[in-house]
C-alpha cells in the first residue's frame, strides 16, 4: 500500500485493495487455464510456441 501510495503521490485513503483467492482452474492467463500447484512444467509444455515464448520474454 505504502509503495502504491508513494509511486502515485496520493494519500493511502484514495488506494482500494482487494483480495480474492481463487483456485488456478478458476483464472486464465495467455489464453490458458491456469495450473495446479506443482503442474507448471507441463503447463508450459502444453502451450504453443509463440505462447510460451511471449510468456518467458516478459520480466
Amino acid at each position: 500500500m505504502k509503495v502504491i501510495a508513494d509511486a502515485a503521490a496520493i494519500e493511502r485513503r484514495y488506494i482500494w485493495v482487494y483480495v480474492s483467492e481463487l483456485p488456478p482452474s478458476q483464472m486464465v492467463e495467455y489464453g490458458n487455464v491456469l495450473p495446479e500447484p506443482g503442474s507448471e512444467a507441463q503447463w508450459l509444455e502444453s502451450m504453443s510456441d509463440e505462447d510460451g515464448n511471449y510468456m518467458l520474454g516478459i520480466g
